[in-house]
């Protein structure tokens, strides 16, 4: 006769996994909210870094003017103040960095804040280097206004992104004068153009 042997469960049988796995919608939920955060903090740091790098600032905050000087050219061949001539230099007293030749406009203004004219003979406007090299310079004819937006050439390797220094000059000829001009209140404006804004001015006394 066979005996019938009962194998009673031990108690690793008797465990269960009680281990419950993250629902797939939800799984899916976290996902797309993980996301949403992520897109929604790089677009907040590409928006700042955007908006820092095209901030303005005031004119005179990155560019000082000197005092203007008197002088009589006594080159021939100079381009900015030539013999016999009458002319004024402005001096950089200081300057950012952040003033470049293309970022600036040149205006000689009236007393009533209107741009000069020029009356008899033409006129001009130079930024020289410090070894006398002029960088840029435009040329105004009898009839003009003296007003510059943008200087239409440069010279000497420099360009538009030729930031000013402490070792230029600005040199305003208002005409050929064989003799010390009248005094006639008139004042050099310079004014930025973005990311600069406004103007500074210095008198041609």
């Amino acid at each position: 006769m066979t005996s019938l042997r009962v194998r009673r469960a031990g108690p690793r049988a008797r465990v269960r996994d009680d281990r419950k796995a993250v629902s797939p919608v939800v799984a899916t939920i976290l996902l797309v909210a993980i996301a949403f955060v992520l897109a929604a903090i790089l677009y907040l740091m590409v928006g700042q870094l955007a908006g820092g790098a095209s901030t303005s600032a005031p004119l005179g905050s990155a560019l000082a003017l000197g005092p203007a000087q008197l002088i009589q050219g006594s080159a021939p061949t100079d381009n900015y103040c030539q013999t016999g001539h009458y002319c004024y230099a402005v001096s950089i007293a200081s300057s950012s960095g952040r003033a470049t030749l293309g970022h600036l406009g040149f205006r000689v203004v009236t007393t009533q804040g209107t741009s000069w004219t020029v009356t008899n003979n033409s006129a001009r406007l130079a930024v020289v280097g410090i070894n006398g090299s002029v960088l840029a310079s435009a040329n105004f004819s009898k009839g003009a206004s003296f007003a510059l937006a943008a200087f239409p050439s440069f010279e000497h390797g420099a360009s538009a992104s030729t930031a000013l220094n402490s070792s230029m000059t600005i040199y305003v000829q208002f005409e050929a004068l064989s003799a010390p001009p009248s005094s006639q209140g008139l004042q050099l404006l310079v004014y930025g153009s973005p990311p600069l804004t406004g103007s500074i001015a210095t008198p041609l006394l």
